[in-house]
């Protein structure tokens, strides 16, 4: 059973892996959690910076009114040597939908321009995933590189968003892709063509609320009551309806004109209103070196010796500290168990101890166990979306899917950005009759699995989802995987 905690995962530099020395603090908003080695100056205006960009980013999609639950955790590296200690190579910034806890943003030092592309495009896709239901590739990747205008602009109460970076502007190695094309991109784009296809979506989508911002964010407003795209599309803008013959195409040539007269785009002035409060705390130690290790597998490649080097750091602070555990035990090919229960003796209140738990407590002989663990986990932290989740796949594997259903909803609701929760919810949802329900849910958990490697597992889910529509008999349900 894969559970929802995270940890480091073996990767392939030499010794420890380079480490300011300095304190770390962690600075929660409403929002936010920020855990960073910033000075706390640096540190306060981070976070509310970062307050500001995402109430942007809202005033931006025409949702100023709406505040999706939950928050994205941001780690900030005072040290560049550091931070691409942990990062892809050439990433400025990072994001990742982490499936055991919230949304993560890695990045170096403050808000630099390019920081600020990754943020606002990111943090684009995670609003528009809590905010619409279905997620539409032009629309979403139209929306994001839009944001990304906000990386050169000062952030403040009024700002004007529209200007398109360098790098988004169309040239002629790039092909345009056609309105109609656009619309019917679904996985993969044509001939692999990923910026062609965003350098087009965005083209479209300034022209759209240039244009007609009324009827743009209205078509929104729609999406966001869970009206099915086309639906709320054809209902604002019906002169271009996509089912009616040559609807798209008007459209589209409404944009080639545009684009051949050289993209004189005035921009959308925006105000932006964001007061904030965080609590500001010191970082353990022990957590400290823990959250490296759960960012090890994003760094470059290093030998084992680093990876220990690092584990023995982390155990030094703390031997009992769950996820250092968790490490060790993959590293060494250890019994999981000891270490597990030793974990919860040592730290009886944090919940990924008890995940940690129910990992090593396998086979049906240790259910009722291994169920007890999870329920733990979710008293300790009721609003966490892993946990609710974890506690959901449970129920269903062990053939109880009304008991799964409250826990699966909660989860979805607490984060409608997290596939998994989706799939739980769509799981309980078929395991107990409700198969219009499933098939929604299922669907948006189809749309949530955005990333460009997720294509066989849409493919899986849709196959799933098709025996649903066929109608689903309660305890039927195949249990979500991770």
């Amino acid at each position: 059973m894969g559970l929802l905690l995270a940890a480091g995962c073996a990767g392939l530099g030499t010794g420890r892996l380079p480490a300011s020395g300095r304190t770390w603090h962690e600075l929660a908003s409403e929002h936010f959690v920020v855990r960073t080695d910033l000075s706390l100056p640096d540190a306060e205006e981070l976070i509310g910076q970062l307050e500001l960009l995402r109430a942007a980013v809202l005033a931006g999609l025409f949702m100023e009114g709406k505040d999706p639950p939950g928050q994205v955790e941001v780690i900030a590296f005072e040290s560049r040597d550091e931070y691409h200690a942990f990062a892809p190579s050439y990433a400025s910034a990072y994001y990742l939908r982490n499936p055991g806890g919230p949304p993560r943003i890695v990045l170096p030092g403050g808000l630099g321009a390019m920081q600020k592309v990754v943020l606002a495009h990111e943090l684009t896709h995670h609003l528009s995933a809590c905010l619409f239901a279905i997620h539409v590739n032009w629309l979403s990747e139209g929306l994001a590189v839009y944001m990304e205008a906000l990386a050169d602009v000062r952030l403040g109460t009024h700002m004007r968003l529209g200007q398109l970076p360098e790098g988004r502007l169309p040239r002629p190695a790039l092909r345009r892709i056609t309105v109609r094309e656009l619309f019917e991109w679904r996985d993969q784009p044509l001939g692999g063509l990923w910026l062609d296809h965003y350098v087009s979506a965005v083209l479209l989508v300034r022209h759209l609320i240039d244009r007609y911002p009324a009827r743009f964010g209205a078509m929104l407003g729609r999406l966001a009551k869970g009206e099915a795209p086309d639906d709320a599309f054809a209902e604002e803008f019906p002169q271009f309806d996509p089912r009616r013959p040559g609807g798209l195409e008007s459209l589209d040539k409404e944009v080639a004109a545009r684009v051949a007269s050289g993209l004189g785009f005035p921009g959308r002035e925006i105000e932006v209103h964001a007061g904030a409060a965080w609590v500001v705390q010191p970082m353990p130690p022990a957590e400290v070196a823990a959250l490296r290790l759960t960012l090890w597998a994003y760094g470059p490649r290093k030998e084992e010796r680093a990876l220990r080097a690092e584990l023995a750091e982390a155990l030094r602070y703390d031997p009992a500290h769950p996820i250092a555990l968790q490490v060790e035990a993959r590293l060494d090919g250890l019994d999981p168990l000891p270490l597990a229960r030793a974990s919860v003796a040592a730290h009886p209140a944090d919940p990924r101890a008890w995940t940690f738990l129910a990992t090593a407590l396998t086979g049906p002989e240790r259910a009722a166990e291994r169920e007890a663990a999870l329920r733990r986990a979710v008293e300790l932290v009721p609003q966490n979306p892993a946990a609710l989740t974890n506690l959901a796949r449970e129920l269903l594997t062990d053939g109880r899917p009304a008991e799964a259903l409250p826990p699966a909803q909660r989860a979805a609701d607490i984060a409608p950005w997290s596939p998994q929760a989706a799939q739980a919810q769509a799981a309980a949802l078929a395991g107990v009759g409700r198969c219009r329900e499933a098939v929604a849910a299922q669907l948006r958990a189809i749309n949530l699995y955005t990333d460009r490697n997720g294509v066989a597992e849409r493919e899986r889910l849709r196959a799933e989802m098709e025996t649903w529509q066929a109608g689903c008999a309660p305890t039927s349900a195949v249990v979500p995987k991770s």
